[in-house]
Formats: C-alpha cells, sequence, structure tokens
C-alpha cells in the first residue's frame, strides 16, 4: 500500500494576501519537493472532498460555521492575523473534508497512511472561535469522525508544531477517548499562550491531556530526548487504534514564527517515532494534518523528510542537527522531572 498525499490546487485559492507567511506558496513549494525526489511513485495522490455539515459539528458550534461563512463571503479577516477571502470558506470545508478522506482510506485499508497537504491549518480553531491563521480544526474533526463513524474507541492526537494546538486541547479537554499530546515552544514566549504541563484535562478526560511546553532554542537533542521519554510509555498506556499528527514545521530552525531549532533531519526522526508508534499499536494507521510551517526553502524539505518517514525508507534530505546548550538543557532536564511526577498519577512513566 502507498502512501496517500492529500492535495488539490483549490487549497491555493485561500487568499491571505502579500506578505502574510500562512500563503498558497508553501503548498506548490512543497509539492513541488516531493515531485522532484524519489518518493514521487511512492505517493498517492488523494483529491479531497468538501465535508459535510453535519461533520463539522462534531466539534464546532454552528455559531462558528456561520460567523467564519459570513466573514469570508464579505472578504473580512476574523481577526488581524487570521485573514480569509472570498474563497476561503469552500477551501476551508475541503481542507476539512480532506482529512477525513484521508481517515477513511488508511481505516479502510485502502492507504498504509497519510499526509495531508492542507490549509487553512487548524489546531489553533476552538469550538466556538477561529483565530491564529486557522478556520475550522482538521485534526478534531478526522479524530472526531474515527470515532463516531470508523469504529475507534481510542484516538492518539500528536501535535509538533512550534504552537501549542490550544484548540485541539479545549475541544478534547474533557473526553478520554481522545489523548492529545502537544510538543511546542513555552506559551509563556510565544502565541497563544496556552500549553502548560500542567494542563492536564478534566473531568473523564483528566490526565488524557499531555503538554511538553519546551524553551527557546531547543535543538535536536534534547527535543528527541525529551520526545522520547515522554510519548511511548504513554502511547503504550493508552494504546490507541489511529494516530492523528498535526504536524508544523515552524519548529525549523529558520522558521520565522518561533524560537525552537529542529533540523530536516530532526524532523524525520520525530516522524520516524510517531510512525513507528502507529505500527506498533494501530498497524500503522496514521493521518498527518499539515499546520504551520513558512520558511519556503526548509518546510518543503521537512515534509519531504516526513514522508520518508511514514513510508520507513531513510531521509531523503541530509542536514547537521542541531544542538542545544547547556543551561537550557538543565532547564528542560528539570522540566521533565516536574512533568513526570506530575503525569505518574496517570501513566507509567
Amino acid at each position: 500500500m502507498a502512501t496517500g498525499v492529500v492535495y488539490s490546487r483549490e487549497f491555493l485559492k485561500h487568499d491571505t494576501g502579500e506578505g502574510h507567511p500562512e500563503s498558497w506558496r508553501r503548498l506548490l513549494a512543497a509539492v513541488k519537493a516531493v515531485k522532484g525526489s524519489s518518493l514521487t511513485r511512492s505517493v498517492k495522490l488523494v483529491r479531497p472532498e468538501p465535508i459535510a455539515l453535519h461533520r463539522l459539528l462534531y466539534v464546532h458550534a454552528l455559531s462558528l460555521v456561520e460567523r467564519v461563512k459570513r466573514a469570508c463571503d464579505e472578504g473580512q479577516p476574523i481577526d488581524s492575523d487570521t485573514v480569509v477571502s472570498r474563497d476561503s470558506f469552500n477551501v476551508a470545508l475541503l481542507a476539512a473534508g480532506g482529512a477525513v478522506k484521508a481517515g477513511e482510506l488508511v481505516a479502510k485499508g485502502e492507504l498504509s497512511n497519510a499526509f495531508c497537504l492542507i490549509r487553512p491549518p487548524g489546531h489553533h480553531a476552538t469550538r466556538t472561535e477561529a483565530m491564529g491563521f486557522c478556520l475550522f480544526n482538521n485534526a478534531a474533526v478526522l479524530a472526531a469522525y474515527l470515532l463516531r463513524e470508523v469504529g475507534a474507541r481510542r484516538v492518539l492526537i500528536v501535535d509538533w508544531d512550534v504552537h501549542h494546538g490550544n484548540g485541539t486541547q479545549e475541544i478534547f479537554y474533557e473526553d478520554p477517548s481522545v489523548l492529545y499530546f502537544s510538543v511546542h515552544q513555552d506559551g509563556r514566549t510565544i502565541y497563544p499562550g496556552t500549553g502548560h504541563f500542567d494542563e492536564v484535562g478534566a473531568g473523564e478526560g483528566e490526565g488524557f491531556n499531555v503538554n511538553l511546553p519546551l524553551p527557546p532554542g531547543v535543538g535536536d537533542d534534547v527535543y528527541l530526548e525529551a520526545l522520547r521519554e515522554l510519548l511511548p510509555p504513554i502511547a503504550d498506556g493508552f494504546k490507541p487504534d489511529f494516530v492523528v499528527a498535526s504536524v508544523g514545521f515552524d519548529a525549523h530552525y529558520a522558521d520565522q514564527l518561533g524560537n525552537l531549532k529542529l533540523s530536516v533531519r530532526g524532523y524525520y526522526e520525530v516522524a520516524k517515532l510517531v510512525a513507528e508508534l502507529a505500527r506498533e499499536h494501530c498497524s500503522g494507521r496514521l493521518v498527518a494534518v499539515l499546520e504551520g510551517g513558512y520558511h519556503l526553502k526548509y518546510m518543503p524539505r521537512c515534509f519531504v523528510n516526513t514522508l520518508a518517514a511514514f513510508m520507513g525508507r531513510p531521509p531523503i534530505y541530509a542536514s547537521p542537527s542541531t544542538s542545544t546548550d547547556e543551561a537550557t538543557q538543565s532547564y528542560v532536564e528539570g522540566l521533565l522531572g516536574r512533568i513526570k511526577r506530575l503525569l505518574s498519577r496517570y501513566w507509567a512513566l
């Protein structure tokens, strides 16, 4: 079976204007990189279909859908960051529908796994608010679809955008059927200001929300070590039926919107770890959706390396690994100790 890539030129019609980092150009650059790589023959192109309204309402209030449509019809921005055009509503429906289509094909065994090269991104969109470049929460919609229509009982969402996915966290904060795990730059230093390690869920969902907030300056070495210490044992305890990944390439050292220092090779190693967990726990059932990532040279390389990891192949792009200074490394060691003490109430760490 092939790895699917969900893509359509319709995604280019979401016009955020000149100078906005979440531009159609990043999708074209990613497509060009795949076509120029040795992976192109191993990829199956998946054409997205617009999502049905009832599936959006699994995770969003009708008032949000109506507000987004009205803003797009008028061509008025949602907020200063979240710019829309007249085509943006239909493009957002197509993005969420593309995630669902990928989930359907992977669940049926027609694809090994998939990456949804879609926009606008989604993980900042809450149940009632669009924000942070995001209109509808593609990863959350997919997870809800898998639970309600495919028969999944436990969905693991792993989010490795540089920004915390506050929307995904909010939507599933009291839901034990979804374990949300986010590794991101500390919210005290970056938008949206959420994702502290003591945000562990509430009610029946207590313990099923895990945040790993890293300080600026963390490179491949510390990032991967911290991820390997927390994610595998928690996944072992949760035993997911399906893995959904919110993948942002803005933790790369050259990205203009973050201050972490992952390399192109580092992105490969993260994707490899998550793909291996999916193979171990749920027969490889894994669908990734694109979130951030704005550097037009390195974002496409990170994307191609991620596809290679999903296919179980060596990285296409080599790069020197990045390292972390001693003071930052020491801080993260202490942070991991605090996180483990807290999470040991719920998981064997």
